[in-house]
């Protein structure tokens, strides 16, 4: 991580024997952070700016907002720290994603067979909440992805749908998808 931006604390302990008691804010104006990735090389996000606040209770993060080339990326979160695991929910959206091989490489195995077999291309949009569960999983949570102008040719048969736009909906936990598209 290297970038510029303000940063707020608070330190207190009122007993020798008592808990440190902490309060800071980050306010990113202009960072850059570099993510290893198991998948191919490091990404980067570009012009991160936003606000993580934490104290012995939480994390939060309030409009984190980030550029990796084309794509925006946003997050906003709380996450309780009294819980075991941790416990809460982040909110993720992006903006401008291309369908492309970067993006398939780092699917899980199931996602790339459907990704090879419908061979999408040009770019969505995508937002989803993740959500933690009592046994220390983070599941996503209504999720959508949206269409602008995209085209795609299933395997088997070779016409393509072009111009294609809508959403695909995942309502609450179910990996089932309420599909609202036209082409």
């Amino acid at each position: 991580v290297t970038g510029q931006g303000d940063l707020a604390f608070r330190v207190t302990r009122w007993q020798a024997d008592a808990d440190w008691d902490y309060r800071l804010l980050l306010t990113l104006k202009q960072a850059r952070l570099q993510l290893p990735w198991a998948t191919g090389p490091a990404r980067t996000l570009e012009r991160l700016a936003g606000q993580i606040y934490l104290d012995p209770r939480h994390l939060q993060i309030k409009n984190l907002l980030g550029h990796e080339a084309g794509t925006t990326i946003t997050l906003n979160g709380l996450v309780a720290r009294t819980a075991d695991p941790p416990s809460g929910r982040l909110d993720v959206m992006l903006r401008d994603l291309p369908l492309d091989e970067r993006l398939r490489d780092n699917l899980p195995p199931e996602w790339r067979t459907l990704f090879d077999v419908y061979a999408p291309s040009g770019d969505v949009d995508f937002s989803m909440s993740l959500r933690s569960t009592a046994d220390g999983q983070w599941r996503p949570f209504d999720s959508v992805l949206t269409a602008r102008g995209c085209r795609v040719r299933h395997a088997r048969f070779p016409y393509p749908l072009e111009q294609v736009t809508g959403t695909l909906t995942q309502q609450g936990p179910s990996r089932d998808l309420v599909v609202s598209v036209d082409a």
